[in-house]
């Protein structure tokens, strides 16, 4: 049985030699991680945490500490990852919700740019799916509005915006992942970068007070790499796909994950795929050209408008089907075929119930969020999706739309 994974980098032979091999020298090879991060990004400092949840709580406590009391909300997209809320509610924040744009998945920057920025400390970009946001005009807004801008880039490592800085590098810090459907992965980490040198010694203080990343939840990681590494391939995939504990491909929302150190018994795998990054980001570029160039012409069928001159890396390739059953008939028909489609997040974040009376809507009704929660359909890009699996995609969605 073929079944492909929706999203995911190979771990190889090689990979695993120098994970090994970083065993005996973690400190010095996370220390190496951080500085070629640091160069191919040009930015100034680096944290590590446990995951990308992790890194933006501690995040988000740390800009609190910068900003007057009075400013306590953090104002992101209505799509996007469900971490992103649980984050903000963890560090003690508040939630307001701005509508987005369906065709870009970026903000409505005419509701965005109308809202009451006098409470906010923070505005957060999204990045879905490896497709920047148009990041210069959100930096010059959180300029003017004297708010900070926290570039989540979380899906985006390598992803380069219309003036060819990379996502992530974008106000006053950025946020990358390490989870394992991410671009790199040490099957769980998170990455916060930063050039300010305030916020960098807030972080440094933060750090060093945050427990350590906990031995046996370490093993359990590396038993994770293991599994991961073993089993992503589309020949094995359906094997822990097959498990319902392990839980692949829920989205859920909570609260309920530590705050800790990075475990850097994995850092030898992050160092090693990081310096494969752009190879891997290539891969995923030329496949969702394929499929760009290779979809039906249909009334049902939007593609997703990245801002011109961009880099998108395309982690999955999203697209919108408009027709419900239609989108509902392709999304069953590739999960029967195991081809690796997913319907991504299954709601607006002004509908995750657990916030019903956390969030700051006013009466708006944040149409964009709630039909790309009911119209996208992501097709994987990653390394192990071969033409004939495009090819079947492709028939699938031709044979649907008609």
């Amino acid at each position: 049985m073929r079944k492909l994974a929706p999203s995911g980098t190979p771990i190889s032979q090689r990979d695993l030699f120098l994970w090994a091999r970083s065993l005996f020298s973690r400190q010095t090879t996370l220390n190496r991680l951080a500085a070629e991060i640091s160069k191919s990004f040009e930015i100034d400092q680096c944290f590590f945490f446990s995951t990308g949840r992790a890194a933006m709580v501690v995040l988000l406590e740390s800009l609190t500490e910068m900003a007057p009391t009075t400013k306590s909300t953090v104002v992101i997209p209505s799509y996007t990852c469900y971490s992103v809320p649980s984050s903000i509610i963890k560090a003690g924040l508040q939630i307001n919700v701005c509508d987005i744009d369906e065709k870009t998945l970026d903000y409505d920057y005419d509701k965005l740019e109308q809202m009451d920025f006098s409470r906010v400390l923070a505005v957060v970009s999204s990045n879905l799916y490896g497709i920047p946001n148009d990041l210069d005009r959100l930096e010059r807004l959180s300029e003017e509005k004297d708010l900070f801008l926290l570039d989540d880039a979380a899906q985006s490592m390598g992803a380069l915006s219309q003036t060819k800085r990379p996502a992530g590098t974008y106000g006053i810090a950025g946020l990358y992942s390490l989870d394992k459907g991410k671009v790199i992965t040490s099957i769980n980490g998170g990455i916060i970068v930063t050039r300010s040198s305030k916020l960098g010694a807030i972080l440094q203080r933060k750090t060093r007070k945050i427990p350590p990343a906990p031995i046996p939840w370490c093993l359990v990681e590396i038993l994770k790499m293991a599994i991961y590494s073993g089993f992503l391939s589309p020949r094995r995939y359906w094997i822990p796909a097959a498990l319902p504990f392990v839980k692949l491909g829920i989205t859920e929302y909570t609260t309920d994950y530590p705050v800790s150190g990075y475990n850097t018994m994995l850092v030898g795998i992050a160092l090693s795929l990081f310096r494969q990054l752009e190879a891997i980001n290539d891969k995923s570029i030329a496949n969702a050209a394929y499929y760009q160039e290779n979809l039906p012409s249909s009334e049902h069928l939007r593609l997703i408008q990245p801002p011109p001159m961009s880099k998108p890396i395309y982690l999955r390739y999203p697209l919108r089907i408009t027709d419900n059953m239609r989108r509902k008939t392709i999304l069953a028909l590739l999960e029967k075929s195991g081809l690796g489609a997913s319907g991504s997040y299954p709601g607006a974040i002004v509908d995750i119930y657990q916030l019903r009376d956390r969030l700051e809507i006013d009466g708006r009704d944040f149409r964009g969020g709630r039909r790309i929660a009911e119209q996208i359909v992501t097709l994987p890009t990653h390394a192990l999706v071969e033409k004939l699996d495009q090819d079947r995609i492709l028939n699938c969605i031709a044979k649907v739309l008609g």
